[in-house]
């Protein structure tokens, strides 16, 4: 997240649902920690990690105008997908895509 400056990422959970997962969720749950206490933190998988909540995401057709898209935004990215029986991640729109 900080290498790309991303403060959204997208996350399938189990059953296949597109959630966002926000930067500042991921520095709460790290700070405040022992560096031992971090670094088993890092390694824990998001569905273990019960103090971060994974916000819904909006997912938008490929195919969708910019101005569709635009009235669609609420702030958080909205989620690319090509439609199909399970819809695969096709990309990421943020503000500034829709400047």
């Amino acid at each position: 997240m900080l290498t790309n400056s991303f403060s959204f990422l997208p996350v399938k959970v189990a059953l296949g649902q597109w959630c966002l997962v926000t930067d500042v969720q991921v520095a709460k749950y790290l700070q405040g920690h022992s560096n031992t206490q971090r670094k088993e933190r890092l390694a824990t998988p998001l569905e273990k990690a019960k103090e971060i909540e994974l916000l819904p995401a909006t997912c938008v057709s490929g195919g969708m105008s910019i101005v569709d898209a635009v009235k669609m935004f609420d702030g958080a990215p909205l989620l690319v997908v090509w439609d199909s029986k399970e819809p695969n991640l096709d990309g990421m729109l943020t503000a500034f895509d829709l400047l």
